[in-house]
């Protein structure tokens, strides 16, 4: 155990510019830093990181700096509920951003036990938006405001029709597209067809045959990045040009990746552009990314993690504790709450904490 332990600091310091002899206080994450989503996984972190570096705690007379613990859980559930247990072991009972429904659903009971807290986890459940569920804290995983941003520019406002839906086969995803397939159905216009494809092996050819026959217009696409990328890459190889493509938050990385084709990619997501000059979060994000990771491009993913770390570090400021439920108690007083320019609500009744807007963001 002294081992893990020993690995358990070491790789916490590989995400932090802060020095132990400074006591900081510590918060656990378990998510995927390599793999499928290892890309995801490290912008998380470093979004988070960012925030911790450069705005430290006030609690008492002294500042005390936030230190962001990680392990890897390749993206296994059974491997997230290990970590977590560990890291609480070792004295940690705060966890940020973990990522996968599945695995936060893993270590349910320690949070409806009281033992641990866990803050704006990427992903969600009907179970983890539970109003008795005291200790835990949900952020941007909704998908509903989303899709209904979606429908309401793609069909009442671009008035495009021939709509089909293209989503991973994990029951999030599933779920969602059903849901987008209800929405668009009841604007008037039942979508050709949903497809999906096998999130493990990646196999997008029974989608693409599906989505060929129907010769859709309008593509929507609840997936991650790299998928949406290699569907429009083969569309466009099978002769079908005049697609419009678009998707939700975990899509981002679209528009960079298509770049050199230059097919114009649109997405949702629950915060305005990274590179907004407007808003001074926004400002103040680059900055701090600039600082902590010079080679680290802005994106909407580090940017609402970002969010969360500033969120923490304010309810701890706030609390003047490092106490989880003090914490929890001061998110629940956010509502709303601004922050340099971007408001916060929370929702009691499903534990959500985050902005009160969904965008567009067109390439």
């Amino acid at each position: 155990m002294a081992r893990c332990l020993r690995g358990l600091i070491g790789l916490a310091l590989c995400f932090s510019n802060i020095s132990l002899a400074a006591a900081p206080i510590r918060v656990g994450f378990s998510g995927s830093l390599s793999g499928h989503f290892g890309t995801y996984g490290a912008m998380i972190t470093k979004g988070l990181q960012a925030a911790f570096n450069n705005h430290p705690c006030s609690v008492g007379t002294e500042k005390t700096p936030v230190q962001l613990v990680c392990m890897d859980d390749r993206g296994q559930a059974t491997r997230t509920e290990q970590n977590i247990k560990r890291m609480q072991q070792d004295g940690i009972d705060l966890f940020v951003g973990i990522m996968g429904t599945s695995g936060v659903l893993k270590v349910l009971p320690l949070i409806q036990n009281r033992a641990i807290a866990v803050l704006f986890p990427w992903g969600t459940n009907e179970r983890l938006q539970d109003a008795k569920l005291t200790n835990i804290i949900n952020a941007s995983g909704l998908l509903a405001p989303q899709i209904d941003l979606l429908v309401k520019k793609i069909v009442q406002e671009r008035l495009l029709t021939r709509i089909a839906v293209f989503h991973a086969d994990d029951a999030f995803s599933t779920q969602a597209a059903n849901y987008c397939a209800q929405a668009l159905t009841q604007a008037g216009n039942k979508p050709l067809a949903l497809a999906s494809y096998n999130r493990h092996t990646l196999d997008l050819q029974p989608a693409i045959s599906m989505l060929c026959n129907v010769d859709p217009r309008v593509v929507i696409c609840i997936s991650a990045s790299m998928p949406t990328a290699r569907l429009v890459n083969r569309l466009f190889a099978r002769g079908h040009y005049g697609v419009a493509f678009y998707g939700i938050d975990s899509t981002f990385l679209v528009p960079h990746i298509m770049r050199a084709a230059g097919v114009p990619f649109s997405y949702t997501a629950v915060t305005p552009s990274p590179q907004d000059q407007a808003l001074p979060l926004a400002c103040q994000y680059r900055e701090d990314l600039a600082k902590s990771f010079p080679e680290e491009l802005p994106s909407s993913l580090s940017f609402a993690y970002y969010i969360c770390g500033r969120l923490l570090v304010q309810a701890i400021n706030q609390a003047a504790s490092t106490e989880k439920q003090s914490i929890i108690r001061q998110f629940e007083s956010m509502k709303p709450f601004t922050l340099e320019g971007f408001t916060v609500s929370f929702n009691p009744s499903n534990r959500y904490l985050f902005g009160t807007h969904t965008w567009l963001l067109e390439q």
